[in-house]
C-alpha cells in the first residue's frame, strides 16, 4: 500500500486554507488542521473523513503554537508538507499600534516561528515541502496598510532565503511561496476586492484558488501568483517610477 502523503494546514478555518485543505484531502492526503477557531475546523474535520486531524492555534502566542504543531505533527504521525495560511489584515486601515503590533505578531513572528520549526523537521527528516501564504501586497508598499505589505515582503524574502539554503546545502526540501491576489474571501472584503469584482477575470473563489495552489505544489514550483494573470503583473507593478506610483 502507498504511503499516504501528509499535510498540515495552518490557517485552515476559512478563506484559502480551508479550501487548500478540501482540496488536499480530495487528492488524498491526510490533513492536520490548524486555527483559532475551533469549532470550523471540527467541522473542517468532520467534512474531509477519518484522516483529517484539529489542532487548536493562535500565532499570537508563539509557544503555544510552536508546540501545537509538534502536536498536530504527531497526530498525524509525521509531516510532508507544512502550508502557512495564517495571516492578520487591517481591513479598515486602523491607525493604531495594537494593530500593527497584532500583524507583527501574527504574520512575521508567529509565521517565522512555525516556517523555522517545520524547516527543521524537514531537514532531520531529510525531506519535505514547506509552503506559505504571502500576497501580491509585498510586490510594492501600501499607504492603507503599511505593515501588512512589509509583512508579506518580509515573508518573501525569508522563504526565498531558505530555498537558497535547500540549494546550497543539496537539501531535498522544497520551499513554495504563494502570492495571492484578490481571492473572495472574509479577510478580502475591502473596497478594493469589492472594485475589482466587476473585473472578475483578476478575482477567484478559494476553491480555484486551491486548485492553482495544489496543482503549484504537486509541481514544487518556487513561486505562485493566484490567480495567474498577476505574474505578468509582477515586474511591471515594481517598476513603476515612484511618482506615478505615489498617485495611485
Amino acid at each position: 500500500m502507498a504511503h499516504m502523503k501528509k499535510s498540515i494546514v495552518i490557517g485552515a478555518s476559512s478563506g484559502i486554507g480551508e479550501a487548500v485543505a478540501r482540496e488536499l484531502s480530495n487528492r488524498g492526503w491526510a490533513v492536520g488542521v490548524a486555527a483559532r477557531r475551533v469549532e470550523q475546523l471540527e467541522a473542517l474535520a468532520a467534512d474531509l473523513g477519518a484522516e483529517a486531524h484539529v489542532q487548536p492555534m493562535d500565532l499570537k502566542n508563539v509557544d503555544s503554537a510552536r508546540a501545537g504543531l509538534a502536536s498536530l505533527i504527531g497526530k498525524l504521525g509525521g509531516m510532508d508538507l507544512l502550508l502557512i495560511s495564517a495571516a492578520m489584515a487591517n481591513p479598515h486601515s486602523e491607525h493604531s499600534w495594537d494593530m500593527e503590533k497584532a500583524q507583527i505578531d501574527v504574520n512575521v513572528t508567529g509565521f517565522t516561528a512555525l516556517a523555522f520549526d517545520g524547516w527543521n523537521y524537514f531537514v532531520e527528516q531529510g525531506r519535505g515541502h514547506l509552503a506559505a501564504i504571502s500576497s501580491v501586497a509585498g510586490l510594492r508598499g501600501n499607504r492603507m496598510n503599511p505593515m501588512y505589505s512589509a509583512s508579506k515582503a518580509y515573508m518573501f524574502r525569508y522563504l526565498e532565503s531558505l530555498r537558497l539554503r535547500a540549494i546550497h546545502e543539496k537539501l531535498d526540501i522544497k520551499v513554495t511561496d504563494i502570492r495571492p491576489g484578490f481571492i473572495d474571501t472574509a479577510m478580502d472584503g475591502t473596497k478594493h476586492i469589492k472594485e475589482a469584482k466587476a473585473l472578475r477575470f483578476i478575482v477567484l473563489p478559494p476553491d480555484k484558488a486551491a486548485t492553482q495552489i495544489c496543482d503549484a505544489l504537486d509541481k514544487g514550483k518556487r513561486t505562485v501568483y493566484v490567480p495567474k494573470i498577476w505574474k505578468n503583473v509582477e515586474l511591471p507593478y515594481q517598476v513603476i517610477p515612484d511618482f506615478l506610483y505615489e498617485k495611485l
